[in-house]
């Protein structure tokens, strides 16, 4: 079927469904679809007006046929149709197009995937261009070695979480089968949930690090960028059901001070390192000590300087080292902390052209200092 019958077949059917039998319907759509997934992004108006057209038709096996090929129509006329197949009344029709949405996902996947792999293997060439294939091969052991630490770290404190839940089923299933279940679920209700809330936090800290700083920067008032921050903070603390107040919130930033930045990215950077500093105070989880927490912000060198300092339990000299090296997923805040918040500040730092210190002696509290640039130049 060339392309004129289709345009003589959209306005057949709209005057009438049945001036076609309803298997030529079929066969058009079919035929149809193919011819738009040769040129999707040019598919001529009238086919995706006839495919349009089609979805209402009366019989569904028209429409099942469609939903059976949606995946392959232009993405703005793939949602719309999935749209209304997903709600047809015809069960055929809507599993044909569950599965068709399932089968572009995985397509997406996969195709994202390949480009991410694509990347590598060009940054690789490039680091091979720049320091010579032994230079290149020691580089991307060490990120490999990297990747390794974060993966088996984060695989391994899952499979505690999971290891600790599992009993704690098992623990609540005998309470039910000796009729004291409403008990059971009291008492180990709140530890599952501690540590479903856990594994949920890690998952998305971990997302979150894979995440590409946006390249865009604009100027931000630094007193604001803090006091988002520190508003998240409050936020995550309330609902937790922790309570900080006996810890001294000390805030030192001139409104005069301003400074290029992607200021989400910013924003979540100091989201935890002031989030890190009040946990400093915690001796177990939703449980603090008296201290304070201080942040400053000044012009120091012809750069921006801010600091998060805190009067909590600081930090030995080897756990300082270990800290320092920003490997994601290692932490020594049990049962409450993922390990990724300190790593993706540092991230986030880097990508504007700055740099992270961090100093701490232990039972003497911490003191994080970032320095960025005041001008837009690229890291």
């Amino acid at each position: 079927m060339n392309a004129p019958d289709f345009n003589q077949a959209l306005e057949t059917l709209k005057e009438n469904f049945n001036a076609m039998p309803w298997t030529e319907r079929r066969e058009l759509a079919q035929t149809c679809i193919e011819s738009i997934k040769q040129s999707p992004q040019s598919a001529p108006t009238h086919m995706l007006h006839l495919i349009d057209l089609l979805l209402d038709d009366p019989r569904m096996e028209v429409r099942k046929s469609i939903a059976d090929m949606v995946h392959l129509l232009p993405e703005h006329h793939f949602h719309k149709a999935t749209a209304k197949l997903g709600v047809d009344h015809n069960a055929f029709v809507r599993s044909a197009a569950e599965r068709a949405l399932e089968r572009k996902k995985r397509t997406e996947s996969v195709t994202s995937k390949r480009r991410k792999t694509s990347k590598s293997e060009g940054d690789l060439s490039n680091l091979e261009a720049l320091l010579g294939s032994k230079g290149a091969a020691v580089v991307h052991q060490h990120a490999q070695n990297l990747f390794e630490v974060m993966v088996g770290t984060s695989v391994h404190e899952i499979r505690t979480f999971i290891t600790s839940m599992k009993g704690n089923v098992e623990l609540l299933l005998k309470e039910c089968d000796n009729g004291h279940g409403v008990n059971g679920a009291q008492r180990l209700g709140p530890k599952l949930r501690q540590s479903f809330q856990f594994v949920e936090r890690l998952m998305d800290d971990m997302k979150a690090f894979t995440q590409v700083t946006p390249g865009e920067r604009r100027s931000e008032r630094i007193a604001d960028v803090v006091g988002e921050a520190l508003a998240l903070v409050v936020d995550h603390f309330n609902a937790c059901n922790f309570d900080v107040t006996m810890i001294k919130l000390l805030v030192n930033v001139p409104n005069s001070l301003s400074a290029p930045m992607s200021r989400m990215s910013m924003v979540l950077a100091l989201r935890n390192l002031i989030k890190n500093a009040f946990e400093a105070h915690m001796t177990k989880p939703g449980t603090f000590v008296e201290g304070h927490v201080e942040v400053r912000a000044e012009i120091r060198d012809e750069q921006l300087s801010i600091s998060i300092s805190d009067g909590g339990s600081g930090l030995g000299a080897d756990e300082l080292n270990q800290l320092r090296q920003m490997v994601p997923g290692r932490t020594s805040k049990r049962y409450y902390g993922t390990g990724y918040g300190l790593p993706m500040a540092h991230r986030n730092v880097n990508s504007h052209g700055g740099i992270m210190k961090i100093e701490s002696e232990e039972a003497a509290g911490t003191n994080i200092t970032i320095t960025l640039p005041l001008d837009h130049s690229e890291p």
